[in-house]
């Protein structure tokens, strides 16, 4: 909620089948198909993966708090020796670099998650770093919620 958040939010019906591809996540609505889509409300969408490289990025590491794109240019920004803007809404993925004194101190405390139901469907949510990142979208009564 915020002076840039949508009226609306529309997103297809899914669960947590696996396709014919072998992949889990499915929406409903593409020409009667059962597939999965870009840009919807299920947890598969939007949680994906982002791999960083380069000097003071740790290697092989795997980030457990939320991100969001929101994260990537003042992250990148960071990374190349920039102080982001404070216009800038999303945090800087400090827990990706090697040199604490490159990253500064890293977002505190536990990961908050939360979900608000309605008859409408349900929205998860979770909170780090200062930062609200949106989970998954489910429609009506989900048979997988």
């Amino acid at each position: 909620d915020g002076p840039i958040a949508p009226d609306l939010l529309a997103t297809l019906r899914w669960t947590n089948d696996v396709s014919r591809h072998g992949h889990r996540g499915l929406s409903y609505g593409y020409a009667s198909s059962n597939s999965a889509s870009h840009g919807g409300g299920s947890a598969w969408e939007i949680h994906n993966t982002l791999i960083m490289q380069g000097p003071g990025v740790k290697s092989g590491m795997r980030s457990e708090p939320p991100s969001g794109i929101g994260d990537i240019a003042p992250t990148v920004l960071t990374a190349l020796g920039l102080t982001p803007p404070p216009s800038m809404t999303g945090r800087v993925l400090r827990e990706a670099f090697a040199d604490a004194s490159v990253a500064g101190p890293a977002a505190d405390g536990p990961v908050e998650q939360w979900e608000d139901r309605s008859p409408e469907g349900i929205l998860r949510w979770s909170r780090y770093g200062g930062r609200t990142y949106l989970g998954s979208i489910r429609r009506g009564r989900p048979r997988d919620a």
